[in-house]
């Protein structure tokens, strides 16, 4: 049930903003930096709170011991970076644009090294493998997936807002990651 609530909370769509400091009027495309950051900004965000709902069910469910300070430390070590970006689509009647890119989210080896480790000793299979039945591509400390994304300035031009429509699969192999590696003895 509560992993249920988690794939719900997750593809539900993740709105964040933020100012323009370069102009007064904020305007929103695809490719631009800001856009970008602000992506990157929403997924960072949802991994951290993904991870402490799965934290909070194993330390009360499982009787789990887990280090929320080494956790948090972990979640900012992960890089998302966005490339390939092109826009599908932009509304007419808004300043709405449709995107997608190409995700890649470096992890730090010694994590991934730490997960796999854990992965053995509880018998659970390896994160080459898991990535593989993820439809993820796994390179070195790298994972990449094909993001969808939205991105639309605030009527008044200031802000500009990001929704995240399909990071669920990316982010809950993130949070495996960062799991496997705190569990290693």
């Amino acid at each position: 049930m509560q992993k249920l609530a988690l794939g719900i909370m997750l593809c539900s769509s993740l709105l964040t903003a933020c100012s323009n400091p370069f102009s007064s009027a904020a305007k929103a495309e695809c490719n631009d930096e800001q856009s970008r950051q602000l992506v990157a900004e929403v997924l960072a965000k949802n991994l951290n709170q993904t991870g402490l709902a799965q934290i909070k069910t194993l330390i009360t469910d499982q009787g789990m011991d887990l280090d929320l300070v080494r956790f948090k430390a972990l979640v900012q070590q992960v890089k998302f970076e966005l490339t390939d970006v092109r826009t599908n689509r932009a509304e007419t009647a808004t300043t709405k644009k449709f995107c997608q890119a190409s995700l890649k989210v470096s992890i730090p080896a010694n994590t991934i090294n730490d997960a796999n480790s854990a992965r053995a000793i509880y018998q659970e299979m390896d994160l080459q493998k898991l990535a593989i039945l993820s439809d993820l591509e796994l390179t070195g400390s790298n994972v990449s997936y094909e993001l969808e994304y939205s991105v639309q300035p605030t009527d008044d031009g200031q802000k500009i807002y990001a929704e995240v429509q399909n990071a669920v699969v990316p982010l809950e192999f993130v949070n495996q990651v960062i799991l496997g590696a705190l569990q290693k003895p």
